[in-house]
């Protein structure tokens, strides 16, 4: 009986953590489509030297409309950012330097379940199918914890965004040198996996 309810504890408990993740209010990520479904793309189906549009999206705020945001992005790999532009009918302006954004709009975004903040022009330059990996986090300086990106709303209202870091939980959206599908697994010796009941 004991073996029985443990079981369904931990059933709930896995099962529940994927619903929690799945609606995560204020979720910040970068995307390839501008739906917030893919954040990883193939290296192999790209040609050297291509144009990629990146999407810095909103997931589930909080609030009705935000009127700016801070962070950071850093790219690991063959790619470099050579232009941005903010979301249709919308101006703003960065105050901060490359690879740190703080950014104000002009008019306010009013919010929906899903929001493009921003489009990045990403020039991929790898020749051999190399893979890219993208990170958002704090700026510096930031206005409320340099940790995370900082969502602006209101008049003086800040909440910090909860990133979302992709599939293999180390890029926030990567162009990978293997199937999207898969995570990058270690290999394990024998004697390594010894150790661990030991």
């Amino acid at each position: 009986m004991k073996k029985l309810i443990m079981s369904l504890i931990l059933v709930t408990l896995l099962f529940g953590f994927g619903q929690v993740f799945a609606q995560e209010d204020n979720l910040l990520g970068l995307y390839f489509d501008p739906y917030g479904d893919l954040d990883c793309i193939e290296a192999a189906g790209l040609a050297p030297f291509s144009m990629i549009d990146l999407h810095l999206i909103l997931k589930n705020p909080t609030f009705e409309v935000l009127r700016g945001f801070e962070m950071s992005l850093d790219i690991e790999g063959p790619a470099i950012i050579v232009d941005w532009e903010f979301p249709e009918g919308h101006d703003g302006l960065n105050f901060g330097y490359p690879g740190n954004f703080i950014i104000g709009y002009i008019d306010w975004l009013p919010m929906e379940e899903i929001n493009i903040l921003m489009t990045f022009s990403v020039l991929y330059m790898s020749t051999d199918s190399e893979g890219v990996c993208f990170l958002i986090g704090g700026s510096d300086p930031s206005s409320l914890d340099p940790l995370y990106p900082t969502l602006a709303y209101s008049d003086d209202g800040l909440v910090s965004a909860n990133v979302n870091n992709g599939i293999d939980g180390a890029c926030t959206a990567r162009i990978s040198e293997t199937p999207c599908s898969t995570v990058a697994t270690q290999s394990q010796t024998w004697d390594s996996l010894k150790s661990l009941y030991r």
